[in-house]
Order: structure tokens, then sequence, then C-alpha cells
């Protein structure tokens, strides 16, 4: 099992968290992380890994088993990557686990550093596949 930190589409009652279920992903707690990383939102979630800036993010945490299956979705590792936080959940107990964070900086130094989010809001989108079937 992996321990998975989301904070966009995949948390409960977004559009892609079928894509969770298939990977038989358990959900833990809800939580946020322990460090400020920015996260801006233009259709769906980008977490930079840019430690101390932005906001501490909230999402979700589970217990995921097969990981590949998100990987596939998040375009692991050429558009997201997975990397370690740690995340604070609700009860404030500290958990290790892997964040989907934005592969490329290309937007890192511009404009859009200005309109970071703590964490992801529901918006009017289409649901978006790379490759993945039900």
């Amino acid at each position: 099992m992996n321990k998975i930190f989301v904070y966009g589409t995949l948390q409960r009652n977004f559009c892609n968290h079928i894509v969770m279920d298939n990977a038989k992903g358990k959900f833990i707690a809800e939580g946020r992380t322990e460090k400020k990383f920015p996260l801006f939102q233009r259709g769906i979630p980008f977490l930079h890994h840019i430690e101390g800036q932005g906001h501490r993010v909230w999402g979700e945490l589970y217990d995921v088993l097969n990981v590949s299956v998100l990987d596939c979705l998040e375009g692991h590792p050429d558009w997201y990557r997975r990397v370690e936080v740690s995340v604070i959940d609700k009860e404030g107990c500290k958990h290790i686990a892997e964040a989907y964070f934005m592969a490329s900086t290309l937007y890192a130094d511009s404009n859009i550093m200005e309109d970071l989010v703590d964490s992801y809001k529901h918006e009017p989108i289409e649901r978006y596949e790379r490759g993945y079937r039900n």
C-alpha cells in the first residue's frame, strides 16, 4: 500500500474520484500539508514543489493498493511527479504520504503565483482522461 495525499480531482465528490476507486484507494482522513506549497487552479489544480511559498494545502489521505492506476491518470513522472510530504490530519496526527506535484516549473515564475489557493474548488469542468479507461 502507498499512502497518497490528493488535493484535486481525485478527492471524494470530484470528477476523477472513480479513478481512486479503481486504484483500490481507502480513505484515511482529511488533512493539510505540514509545509506551505504553491497550489493554483486553472481548470485543474497544479501543486508546485516549492516549500515555504503559498499555503498549507487541504486534501485527503488514502491508502492505495494500485498506485500505477493513479500514475497513469497523473502522467507520472512526466506531467506530475509523486513526492513525499508530511500531512497533518484534522485530529492532529502526522502522516508521511506522497503527493502529485507538477513536474514542470512552467508557471512557477509567472504572475499566476499571485493567485494561490489553499484548496481546490469545484468548477464546472469536464472529466479528463490521459489514456485511462474504466
